[in-house]
């Protein structure tokens, strides 16, 4: 649901294009105050004939390249609880390669929620504490939960970190669940659907935690989306590992 881009969006793009050109769009744009490329067409008075009469260039490949890495510096800091199915083990290397695309000062935590956990829905892996330099053992821990199977209380899981989140906000921050699932929620163990949806619902008064997801199987596609949209976040149910960093990143680049 990210590809923003592909050949099936450059032909409509292309033949677009084409339409607008086309005369009867060119007078309709032409009438309504836009300069269009046939200049006996556009209004006089409403648009200025001989411009645009100098054209910008692209920046040096060295300025792009500097604006880029400088983006890292710039933007908003994160402060995200990462929340671990540990039914699904699969996904453990790239939960932990996500990670390490942090910068030093973004904080991050992890949880892990599974069958197991009866008197809360989660074992806290690693508290939320800055990423720093070095993330080899907030790596190792992730790589080290343990693998579970059964049905796991997800929303319970879900709902408890959205509200460890929102009672200790950081408006300086990007403060943000990230929830990567694949197994079976325990419908016998927290809320319903429509119940954390109407709690995480995205409210401007207030101050903003949004949840992003990662489902790795069907089971949990619909939950997932529905939750991150609700909250003003984003899902991936490409059920690809990989999504892990490149959601990660549209949390701490994105908002």
């Amino acid at each position: 649901m990210f590809n923003a881009s592909g050949p099936g969006k450059a032909r409509l793009a292309k033949d677009f294009f084409a339409w607008v050109k086309l005369t009867p769009q060119q007078r309709q744009l032409a009438n309504s105050g836009f300069r269009v490329k046939d200049s006996t067409l556009n209004l006089p008075g409403v648009s200025l004939p001989g411009q645009p009469a100098r054209a910008l260039v692209s920046p040096a490949a060295a300025v792009i390249s500097l604006i880029q890495n400088s983006w890292s510096l710039l933007r908003k800091r994160a402060r995200v609880l990462i929340v671990v199915d540990a039914t699904v083990p699969a996904v453990r290397k790239q939960i932990a390669s996500a990670i390490g695309l942090l910068a030093a000062d973004d904080q991050v935590g992890v949880w892990a929620i599974g069958p197991r956990e009866t008197k809360e829905p989660y074992v806290e892996i690693a508290p939320i504490a800055a990423a720093g330099a070095d993330t080899s053992q907030l790596k190792a821990a992730v790589a080290g939960i343990g693998p579970e199977q059964g049905s796991v209380p997800l929303l319970a899981g879900i709902e408890t970190a959205y509200r460890y989140m929102k009672a200790n906000p950081d408006p300086r921050r990007v403060d943000a669940v990230l929830v990567v699932a694949g197994g079976r929620n325990d419908d016998a163990r927290g809320p319903g659907l429509v119940t954390l949806l109407g709690e995480v619902r995205s409210d401007p008064r207030q101050a903003v935690t949004r949840v992003f997801g990662v489902s790795t199987s069907a089971n949990d596609d619909e939950t997932i989306t529905r939750i991150a949209q609700a909250s003003g976040g984003v899902a991936s149910t490409a059920h690809d590992p990989n999504a892990v960093a490149h959601v990660l990143d549209l949390l701490v680049a994105a908002f």
